[in-house]
C-alpha cells in the first residue's frame, strides 16, 4: 500500500538513504511495474533533496494520482519540493499574481510557494480561488491539490473548513 506520509527512512543519515535509493532504482530497472517500490523511491528521492529526480520517478504514477488520494498527496509533495527549490519568495509571487490577476499559472505558483512554506490557510485560499476562477486549469490541478493538502495538513479544524468551502464552490 502506498503511503503519502511515509517518513520512516534508514536512520543512519544520507548514506543509508542513498543506498536505499539505489536499491529501489535497481528494483525498478528490473521491474518498472513495481508501483509501491516506485512510490518509495519517490519518497526517498525527496528525503535526499532531489525533487527533480523525484518528479521524473513519479511520472509513471501520474495518471493514477488523479484517482488515488495517497498518490495525489505524493504528487503534491513532489510539486511542493520543486516549488521550494525553484520559485521566488511569496512577496514576489504575490506581486506577479496581482499584476495579472487572470493568469492562473501565477496563482498556482503562489499556492505552491505557500504550501512549500507550510502556510496552509493562505495556500488553501489561493487554491480555492483558482478552483473558483479556472476549474479546468491543468486538468483540475487546484482541486486535486486541495484534496491532497487536506491529507497533509495536520490542522483538522482548518481542513474541515476548507473541505466545506471547496464543496460549496463545486456545488
Amino acid at each position: 500500500m502506498i503511503d503519502a506520509h511515509r517518513t520512516e527512512f534508514p536512520s543512519s543519515g544520507s548514506a543509508a538513504l542513498a543506498r536505499n535509493a539505489e536499491a529501489l532504482r535497481v528494483a525498478l530497472a528490473v521491474n518498472p511495474a513495481l508501483q509501491d517500490a516506485r512510490a518509495a523511491y519517490v519518497h526517498t528521492l525527496l528525503a535526499l533533496g532531489r525533487p527533480e529526480d523525484a518528479r521524473r520517478a513519479f511520472e509513471p504514477l501520474r495518471q493514477r494520482a488523479a484517482h488515488e488520494p495517497a498518490l495525489a498527496m505524493l504528487e503534491l509533495r513532489v510539486q511542493v519540493a520543486l516549488a521550494a527549490a525553484a520559485l521566488p519568495c511569496e512577496a514576489v509571487l504575490c506581486a506577479a499574481a496581482a499584476e495579472v490577476p487572470q493568469d492562473s499559472d501565477r496563482h498556482w505558483h503562489l499556492a505552491l510557494r505557500r504550501l512549500a512554506d507550510g502556510r496552509w490557510q493562505p495556500a488553501l485560499d489561493a487554491l480555492l480561488e483558482l478552483v473558483r476562477r479556472d476549474r479546468a486549469f491543468e486538468d483540475d490541478a487546484a482541486r486535486r491539490a486541495m484534496v491532497a493538502a487536506f491529507g497533509l495538513c495536520e490542522d483538522a479544524v482548518l481542513v474541515r473548513e476548507y473541505r466545506r468551502r471547496l464543496a460549496a464552490v463545486l456545488n
